[in-house]
C-alpha cells in the first residue's frame, strides 16, 4: 500500500498504529492478540484528542477477510473515545478493498446518521492505518454494534431473565440465497455472550 498523498500539507489523515509482538499474516479471526494502540489527529478537528493505549486486535469479516487489506477488530483495554465517537471498549477498521472509491461504506454510516427514526448509527471516520510501523492503507475507523447505553439500549438478557434484549448476527459465507438461507442455522446471537 503506499501512503496517501494529493492534498499536501493542506489535509492530513488521523493515523492509526497498531503493533502486535507478531507478524500481522499470523492474526486469525478466531484468537484476540495483545496490542498497542495510537491515534494521532490530522487536519480535523476532534474533542478527543490523540490516544495512546492497549488492547486486543484479532480479523473480522466473512469475505472481506480473504482480500490482501484485512478487516480488524479492536477490543481497548478501557473505554476510550476516538475521533469523538462516544467511549467504548469495541472498535473496529474496516478495509473496504473492493471500493476504489473508498467512500460506500463511509456514506451508507453518514447518511443513515441523519435520517430522523433511526435510533442507532455507528459512528466512523477515516484514518490511515499502520500495522507494526507498515502503512497497511485508508480504512474507516467504526464502533462497533454492541449492546450498551450509548449504542443499542435494550435491557441484555441472562440465564435469570430471558426475556430482555438480543443481539442478532446472521452471517451468510458465499452467495446469498434468500430461499435456501433463511435457515435457524446461519443465525448466531452475539450479544449477550456466555
Amino acid at each position: 500500500a503506499q501512503e496517501s498523498r494529493g492534498l499536501g500539507d493542506v489535509y492530513k489523515r488521523q493515523r492509526l498504529d497498531i503493533s502486535i509482538d507478531c507478524d500481522f499474516e499470523s492474526v486469525t479471526k478466531d484468537e484476540w492478540v495483545n496490542a498497542k494502540i495510537s491515534l494521532q489527529l490530522g487536519t480535523k478537528v476532534f474533542a478527543s484528542g490523540n490516544y495512546n493505549g492497549s488492547g486486543k486486535v484479532k480479523g473480522r469479516g466473512n469475505s472481506s477477510w480473504g482480500y490482501d487489506k484485512k478487516p480488524y477488530s479492536i477490543k481497548l483495554d478501557e473505554k476510550a473515545s476516538l475521533l469523538d465517537i462516544p467511549k467504548t471498549k469495541k472498535y473496529a477498521i474496516v478495509a473496504s478493498y473492493t471500493d476504489s472509491t473508498l467512500m460506500r461504506n463511509y456514506i451508507t454510516y453518514k447518511a443513515y446518521q441523519d435520517l430522523i427514526g433511526i435510533d442507532y448509527v455507528p459512528k466512523c471516520e477515516f484514518v490511515d492505518v499502520y500495522l507494526n510501523g507498515k502503512y497497511n492503507g485508508i480504512y474507516i475507523l467504526v464502533e462497533r454494534i454492541s449492546i450498551e447505553k450509548n449504542k443499542i439500549n435494550i435491557a441484555e438478557a441472562d440465564e435469570d431473565n430471558i426475556t430482555g434484549g438480543y443481539l442478532i448476527e446472521k452471517n451468510v459465507h458465499g452467495r446469498v440465497n434468500y430461499k435456501k438461507d433463511q435457515v435457524l442455522s446461519l443465525i448466531h446471537i452475539s450479544e449477550p455472550t456466555r
